[in-house]
């Protein structure tokens, strides 16, 4: 039987997460990449005998939830926006609907547009690294 993590292992590594992806520290994605990676490595590493395949997809879930936020808040201006969403194969319409969005950071994350043009695979190919494919 494997152990499991404790919860407040697990609490301290959502701690650390949401402290790294913190959309206030005015860093660059590859900075940001970095600090995630060294993290997301070390702590699964280090727990990786215990059985924690629930913790991970959850916390998989909310930290690329988190990675789409940083990247709405970068782009902050709605010409910004509009410009990177047509870029990630949007139409002009529905690009500049969202663009000028005004829901909070966290809720446009989550929401459709992102979720379909910030795929996991394309976060992977701009090189995020999240906990499942590490735990894998």
């Amino acid at each position: 039987v494997k152990a499991r993590p404790h919860q407040k292992s697990k609490a301290k590594c959502r701690q650390r997460l949401k402290a790294i992806t913190s959309r206030s520290r005015g860093r660059s994605l590859e900075a940001y990449r970095k600090e995630l990676k060294a993290f997301v490595c070390g702590w699964v590493n280090y727990f990786a005998e215990s059985s924690m395949a629930i913790f991970v997809r959850s916390t998989d879930e909310w930290l690329r939830r988190r990675i789409r936020q940083i990247y709405w808040k970068q782009w902050k201006k709605v010409r910004t926006k509009f410009a990177a969403l047509r870029k990630l194969g949007l139409d002009d319409k529905v690009a500049w609907e969202w663009a000028n969005t005004r829901k909070s950071y966290w809720h446009t994350a989550n929401s459709w547009i992102l979720s379909t043009s910030l795929t996991n695979g394309r976060l992977r190919e701009l090189g995020w690294t999240c906990l499942g494919d590490v735990y894998k």
